[in-house]
């Protein structure tokens, strides 16, 4: 039985019947086709709000467990001494978002081998040729590919081939670039410049005022976002700081295999308590932001203040 993890269909065997992991993996504007298949297609792994609470749980703890490696291995690559709460702060929102990513996919996978009723090596897949893995350049750009059939099939290979379910590996006709121009929207270079600034006074100013600061990036306001913003941050009496980490102007994609075997080596060294920990331990390392690791020295020279450590929270919508 083939097992179809996306809705790529260069990536289905339709010789053969097949097992969809999940609607997501259908064609929705193509219905005919969807019917014309000899297939068979896996109910919906989130079933209950219960569950999804209890997964965020999970993988909060998950979060807590890898943070301080990564942190420990990011300041000897990096030569700095910076705290968990610092590496909380510029890398958080991109390891918690992908531990959740990694979770969906694993358990979802896990439940086909446990439920479907198939042993594992009468299943077979399709997965994505390693040479055409995309590395996120940074945050923004990591949540932008994770809409994209493309980056999702990159990672439930991975689960494939950690799980060891019989594949092949094949090739995207039209894989994600490495090397696209990743570019955040602003009306001109001078409104880019002008916010950076101010953004940048909220912090000098709370420095002066404040021994805290509430940490704000990407809040969704319905209209005039940005004097809302200001609004709130005068309110607080400069004890908000507000920063939307556009950072990715800088990001490019020289990627060191060297430091990312290094990190790898280091984190799958350690003892972990589930399957899915042992997994993550062997990918973080290969799917962390360039903006993280090559590129980090430049990121940090942008950076308004040197350290994180007099936030005491942050409110992101990301």
């Amino acid at each position: 039985m083939f097992l179809a993890t996306t809705a790529l269909n260069e990536f289905w065997d339709t010789n053969q019947k097949i097992l969809f992991l999940g609607d997501h993996c259908k064609l929705f504007d193509s219905k005919e086709e969807n019917i014309s298949l000899e297939s068979h297609t896996m109910p919906p792994f989130w079933h209950s709000s219960v569950q999804v609470e209890d997964a965020i749980t999970v993988c909060k703890l998950i979060y807590q467990k890898f943070l301080p490696l990564l942190t420990d291995q990011l300041n000897i690559l990096h030569g700095e001494e910076q705290s968990e709460h610092y590496y909380h702060i510029i890398l958080g929102n991109w390891l918690e978002g992908y531990i959740q990513q990694y979770y969906d996919k694993f358990y979802s996978i896990q439940k086909v081998l446990d439920t479907c009723g198939v042993a594992k090596e009468k299943l077979f897949t399709y997965t994505l040729n390693s040479h055409q893995d995309y590395i996120p350049s940074e945050i923004y750009d990591y949540f932008e590919a994770t809409v994209t059939d493309e980056y999702a099939l990159q990672l439930y290979s991975y689960v494939i081939r950690f799980l060891q379910i019989p594949h092949s590996d094949k090739a995207l006709k039209q894989p994600i670039d490495n090397k696209r121009p990743i570019v955040k929207k602003f009306r001109s270079n001078v409104s880019r410049v002008i916010r950076s600034s101010i953004f940048k006074m909220t912090y000098l100013i709370n420095s002066i005022l404040q021994d805290q600061q509430i940490l704000i990036s990407a809040l969704v306001f319905k209209e005039n976002s940005f004097f809302n913003h200001l609004k709130l941050w005068i309110m607080s009496k400069a004890k908000i700081v507000i920063d939307d980490f556009s950072y990715q102007r800088l990001a490019h994609h020289k990627t060191d295999f060297t430091k990312r075997k290094e990190i790898s080596t280091f984190l799958q060294n350690n003892h972990y308590e589930s399957l899915f920990e042992t997994f993550l331990s062997t990918r973080i390392a290969y799917d962390l932001p360039v903006i993280f690791l090559e590129n980090f020295q430049n990121f940090k020279n942008t950076l308004p203040l040197k350290s994180f450590d007099k936030t005491a929270m942050l409110i992101t919508m990301n």
